[in-house]
């Protein structure tokens, strides 16, 4: 039942910034990459953010363990969302790339 609060928010997160740091439009090699690690680092961290904040409406406790418990359900979700967040990045910067 906990997973269920956990998953939808993260990919939701992915989706949003797959398609925002798509619409920039990467010219090369390198400025892809780059705005794909900006989308990634904004990702991780409000996908951090979100899961300490469940972890602490669930289960009272230091901020250590949940700091601990957040990085683990940030690193156990990311093989879902992280995905999305890429693919969602790909082909938006193909249809603007089309387009353009």
């Amino acid at each position: 039942m906990v997973f269920l609060f956990a998953l939808p928010f993260p990919v939701l997160v992915a989706l949003y910034l797959g398609f925002r740091a798509g619409r920039r439009d990467p010219q090369g090699f390198r400025e892809f990459w780059q705005e794909l690690a900006v989308a990634v680092a904004w990702a991780f961290s409000v996908v951090f953010l979100w899961h300490c904040l469940w972890i602490t409406s669930l289960v009272p406790a230091p901020w250590q363990e949940t700091a601990l418990s957040g990085a683990i359900w940030t690193a156990a979700t990311g093989a879902v969302w992280l995905p999305v967040l890429v693919i969602c990045y790909v082909i938006t910067a193909l249809k603007i790339r089309h387009k353009g």
